[in-house]
């Protein structure tokens, strides 16, 4: 919904003040109510957290419990709920991240290791006041996030003028649109603007006194990166390539959690895997494992493993470059798929020998997803800095992944690259642990790839 719009050919009026709506900086700030205000709401919480074990404790008079326990109980219980809070904030840094499932998971994880770290120091703790305190700390976040999302109005207005992605596609936001700074007001929302286009001198002083009373000015790049979770391929000409450098130490850091934790999950996957196999080896024959060679880290090829989904067919009968994207491309109800392999593919099962990709180095967990290397070759002489989506190693599943499916147009395949552009750009473990939620949700429900 948009406001109407002034007219853009009536004449430029410039006030003696600049913004008289904000110029007291104290007249420009609505007071925001309790409940939006991110401190309050955690020291409430933890508060809670620490006081409503503590009288449900002290309510079973037949448990003794004495001062170390109780010390002890508080401090961990605190400690969990500030890791768990913190949880919370770095995920919902990423777009379309709402309470729930991520609530859940992230306070879990944190009372988890607490209890785990006090397990093997032998600390003494009461079991009853972390499972209170656990259970106080996720129904009040929630229930704040809740109200919050209920009473907040998501409205951003967007000042006219340079390059304006398409912001009306994001439907969850009330955009509003003005051509004069002077048309704006902070109780509208926070300002999108081009901070590269050469605004006027009123425009920019204007500006930069909102900036100065701590109202929120976005570039559009930045808002567009931040509510869509892609980064836009058009402006990657103005900028240096740096600035979409991953963090390097996590970089660093990737491999070895990668195999670790691939080396733990080898004896569950065996588990699932070898009745699979027995299975298709029934059902459809040989082979079992399809190997296809890919473009990995810096581009060099691999050689990718999978469960074999489809019929099997003669390669070299592919004579036109045409047909042999044609051939590695899987579209929707593709005739090619077996029945089995449907299965598969619903559940992502066929997926399960890229354990043995992991282990040897050539894929991580997260990651943008490997293309066929010949398909990879095409898409990098079609679509602008392609390549540089081999920066970093591919994965298993990954942001374009669960957010674009799977794609077989061209315009699609460059939407998909700037998700894997915002994955670089904002790699981390938080958004590795994202990824990998959605990836367990989309196993769970079998949502069919598209």
């Amino acid at each position: 919904m948009k406001r109407p719009l002034p007219d853009p050919e009536a004449p430029e009026k410039h006030s003696e003040e600049c913004l008289p709506a904000f110029a007291n900086p104290m007249a420009s700030r609505t007071k925001r109510p309790w409940f939006q205000r991110t401190n309050t709401q955690f020291f409430i919480g933890l508060g809670l957290a620490l006081v409503v074990p503590a009288l449900v404790f002290l309510l079973q008079s037949t448990q003794v419990w004495d001062e170390a326990t109780f010390t002890s109980s508080s401090t961990l219980a605190a400690i969990a709920v500030v890791l768990g809070y913190q949880f919370q904030r770095k995920l919902f840094r990423f777009p379309d991240v709402k309470a729930g499932s991520h609530l859940v998971a992230g306070f879990t994880i944190s009372f988890g290791l607490v209890l785990g770290v006090a397990g093997l120091l032998r600390s003494d703790y009461s079991t009853v006041f972390l499972v209170t305190s656990y259970l106080t700390s996720l129904i009040w976040f929630v229930a704040m996030d809740r109200v919050r999302r209920t009473h907040s109005r998501l409205a951003m207005v967007i000042l006219k003028g340079g390059r304006i992605p398409d912001f009306a596609s994001i439907h969850q936001i009330e955009w509003n649109e003005i051509y004069r700074i002077d048309d704006y007001s902070p109780d509208m929302g926070p300002l999108v603007m081009d901070l590269r286009h050469p605004h006027d001198d009123h425009t920019l002083e204007c500006v930069a006194r909102l900036v100065l009373d701590g109202v929120s000015v976005f570039h559009t790049k930045r808002a567009f990166e931040r509510l869509t979770g892609r980064v836009s391929i058009e402006y990657l000409s103005e900028n240096e390539f740096g600035s979409l450098r991953p963090e390097q130490f996590y970089l660093r850091m990737k491999p070895a959690l990668d195999w670790v934790m691939a080396l733990l999950l080898v004896p569950l996957f065996a588990t699932v895997l070898v009745p699979l196999a027995l299975i298709m080896l029934i059902v459809q024959g040989r082979p079992i494992i399809y190997r296809q060679k890919r473009r990995g880290l810096r581009g060099k090829r691999f050689t990718f493993y999978k469960l074999r989904t489809m019929k099997t067919e003669d390669q070299n009968a592919l004579q036109t470059s045409q047909e042999q994207i044609a051939a590695l491309l899987t579209r929707f109800n593709d005739p090619r798929v077996t029945p089995f392999g449907r299965f598969l593919r619903r559940h992502r099962l066929d997926e399960l020998p890229q354990i043995w990709n992991i282990l040897k180095g050539d894929m991580s967990w997260v990651g943008p997803r490997p293309e066929a290397a010949f398909l990879s070759d095409e898409y990098q002489r079609r679509i602008p800095f392609y390549a540089y989506r081999h920066v970093v190693r591919p994965g298993v599943t990954g942001w374009a992944q669960i957010n674009s499916g799977h794609v077989t147009e061209l315009e699609a395949t460059g939407v998909k690259l700037e998700f894997d552009f915002y994955y670089i750009k904002m790699m981390s473990p938080w958004l590795d642990f994202l990824v990998l939620m959605r990836t367990v949700k989309i196993l769970i429900l079998g949502i069919e790839r598209t």
